[in-house]
């Protein structure tokens, strides 16, 4: 027997069983093989087209559906899409099937700098178009030597706003961190909000779904899910070139919530001491 739920756990799953009454009719169900190998790629070239439809094979098997397609493909670039982050899986499973769904128009995520020191990763990392950022020091303290090497004198923020500028999109897990607690949110950090804003660029909300997923027990790597997106959302002009904070929360608060729906789950604002857990650039 499951404790009773409280009333905010209660939310979260009327959310869960509920269809969102803002959640367009179209449902693409689990990619039949032959079309991952079939359907053309034509933003692509060869080796990157073979990169994506092998990545797919595999999203396939964990991702039963995504619903409201047509509010990512329909939305031309650039866009900021934002997502909730549950598993480490969904970085490259969601993204390489969304990537795919684009006909291979990228979507280019910040990665842990790292990573690309990892043979084979590192090559479809930069296939992939990521962004190398420093999410924290690696625990070989030597390794530090050789960050320079990877990681851009930009800022991660000013590398995502050029990408934006030159009319390519950006996918930003607004969270931070990984969030495997099945009824809520963290708070997430404003950069995501501050991109949009920056460049008057829509934010397109993606709500990752865990239908199996037991309440009471952090979400498994190997959970089944459902991409949920939303109808993208104009960030509200400003005055100046950067949003104030106050302006920059707002939005980000506006956007969370709408993915917290999108997520079956719930969102509050940051309470001081909380979400502390693993950079999502490690993921």
């Amino acid at each position: 027997m499951h404790p009773p739920l409280d009333s905010a756990d209660a939310v979260v799953k009327d959310r869960r069983d509920a269809v969102l009454t803002n959640q367009p009719s179209s449902v693409l169900g689990r990619l039949a093989l032959g079309q991952v190998w079939r359907q053309p790629l034509p933003a692509l070239g060869w080796s990157d087209r073979l990169l994506v439809r092998g990545i797919n094979v595999f999203s396939r098997r964990q991702i039963r559906a995504v619903h409201g397609l047509e509010n990512l493909t329909g939305t031309p670039d650039p866009m900021v899409v934002a997502l909730n982050h549950s598993i480490r899986r969904e970085t490259v499973l969601v993204i390489g099937l969304l990537v795919f769904l684009r006909g291979g128009r990228l979507i280019h995520i910040w990665s842990n700098w790292v990573f690309n020191m990892v043979p084979g990763l590192a090559w479809m990392l930069r296939r992939a178009g990521t962004m190398a950022v420093v999410a924290k020091p690696p625990r070989i303290k030597l390794l530090n030597r050789l960050k320079d090497f990877y990681v851009k004198p930009q800022s991660a923020l000013d590398q995502a706003r050029n990408h934006l500028v030159a009319g390519r999109t950006v996918g930003v897990f607004p969270e931070g961190s990984l969030s495997p607690d099945p009824r809520r949110l963290l708070s997430g950090h404003i950069g995501m909000a501050r991109l949009s804003l920056m460049t008057g660029v829509p934010v397109v909300p993606v709500g990752i779904r865990f239908p199996d997923a037991d309440l009471d027990m952090p979400i498994p790597e190997s959970a089944i899910m459902e991409v949920h997106v939303g109808a993208p959302l104009r960030p509200p002009a400003i005055t100046g070139p950067r949003p104030g904070p106050a302006v920059a929360r707002e939005w980000h608060a506006a956007v969370m919530t709408r993915i917290a729906e999108l997520s079956g789950r719930s969102w509050e604002a940051r309470a001081k001491g909380r979400d502390r857990h693993v950079p999502a650039a490690e993921a």
